[in-house]
């Protein structure tokens, strides 16, 4: 019986091999990366003269996102795999499918150039026109490899094989541009129409692609409840693993230079992001430690009686139930104001306070904040900001700690 897996359809090898002998583009450029993205970056110097140009409008118009679409899209919930009536579950894939469609999409329209489509935003990461492909042929590619479509059946087969695999943290062996089709970085910089082309390119694969996908929920059948060797998991497994993209993806275009991002409505600044008791005030709530009792924690779950949808590693027979000793939990989320004082006493120079993993990183790093942090001298002394998708904002102490971590 066929079992979906994150297994990718390829080897590594066999994708690079396949998509470089049909590659549109040569790139014979090869570059090294840095040991941690928390280094400080040099950009290239043209990177801050990148400009929105007219000629861009129509690419990026394909993008655009308003307030309807915030309102749409915000608080999607997944899908059940229960249900009684089979056209009402159909329905309710079908604008799922097209709301995450719509909302990974609706994430790049703080682009305000295509060449920053092209640009390694995070350095052990591909640039964000690989996400875009990816994304879209991960869909195309589960379904092959479940046998719900055959090979006459690909859109773009040069698409869908360059956009196969990702970055594998185990080897860091695919972050060479020459290993790919599109521009890098420096070639879209110095060819910006080349660049606008290659992106439009993308995003029509991806119309195929939706308009495929659409197509199929349409025709395949439907019981319920949706069983984990059926068209309908493997779609709701690209679905989900569209969301997981829009969260890392966002981290990814967070650390784009300023120039080359502008706001959108889909992606507005947390309006209720403090959780501070006294909010009028501004101030951090006094956090304290609280006492959790000992316990057991269920480990795993059963692939015959899940509700939602899950990956592999979230399943087990038998389940377990793991003992847990009795711990500490702050009472509230640690703020900004109070990792400050982390930051002040050399938490991240300080091994004491890291695991194995997590020392090596911030060793290597030399990070001495979180990842979105800035802090610079003015004429008041210290002036601390925080980096917001498309914009520094004053530092909101009251806001809830995001901390630097390895890899986004």
């Amino acid at each position: 019986m066929f079992r979906p897996q994150i297994s990718r359809a390829l080897t590594r090898a066999q994708a690079r091999r396949w998509a470089i002998r049909h590659a549109r583009a040569g790139v014979t450029t090869t570059r090294k990366f840095g040991a941690s993205a928390q280094l400080e970056k040099q950009e290239d110097p043209r990177v801050a003269s990148v400009r929105f140009r007219s000629q861009d409008n129509e690419v990026l118009a394909r993008l655009e996102a308003t307030e309807q679409d915030w309102q749409r899209l915000r608080g999607l919930k997944t899908v059940e795999l229960e249900g009684t009536c089979p056209e009402t579950k159909r329905a309710e894939i079908r604008q799922y499918f097209h709301d995450t469609f719509d909302l990974f999409e609706k994430l790049h329209s703080i682009m305000a150039s295509p060449v920053a489509f092209f640009i390694k935003h995070e350095k052990l990461r591909h640039p964000p026109i690989f996400y875009v492909g990816h994304t879209a042929s991960f869909y195309v590619n589960k379904l092959l490899l479940g046998k719900f479509i055959d090979g006459s059946q690909r859109i773009d087969p040069v698409v869908e094989m360059q956009t196969a695999v990702g970055v594998d943290e185990m080897a860091w062996d695919d972050l060479d541009a020459g290993h790919y089709a599109w521009p890098s970085g420096e070639e879209a910089m110095a060819d910006p129409d080349h660049a606008r082309e290659f992106l439009n390119s993308y995003l029509d694969f991806r119309a195929r692609v939706r308009d495929f996908v659409d197509e199929r929920i349409a025709a395949e059948p439907l019981t319920l409840p949706i069983k984990h060797d059926s068209f309908w998991y493997v779609l709701i497994m690209g679905i989900e693993h569209e969301r997981i993209h829009f969260e890392t993806s966002s981290v990814i275009l967070r650390q784009a230079p300023l120039n080359l991002v502008q706001p959108s409505p889909v992606l507005p600044v947390c309006p209720s992001g403090t959780f501070s008791l006294r909010p009028e005030e501004g101030a951090a709530p006094t956090n304290e430690l609280l006492p959790v009792a000992a316990g057991t924690t269920r480990q795993g779950r059963l692939w015959e009686t899940t509700k939602l949808y899950g990956w592999d590693n979230e399943f087990s027979n038998p389940v377990a139930e793991i003992p847990v000793e009795s711990f500490e939990a702050s009472k509230y989320l640690v703020s900004n104001a109070e990792f400050l004082e982390f930051v002040r006493a050399g938490g991240y120079q300080n091994q004491k306070y890291w695991d194995e993993e997590g020392w090596k990183w911030a060793s290597e790093s030399k990070c001495q904040m979180p990842r979105f942090w800035r802090c610079r001298e003015g004429a008041q002394g210290e002036e601390w900001t925080m980096r917001t998708m498309y914009s520094e904002l004053p530092m909101p102490w009251n806001w809830p700690a995001e901390v630097s971590r390895p890899v986004p």
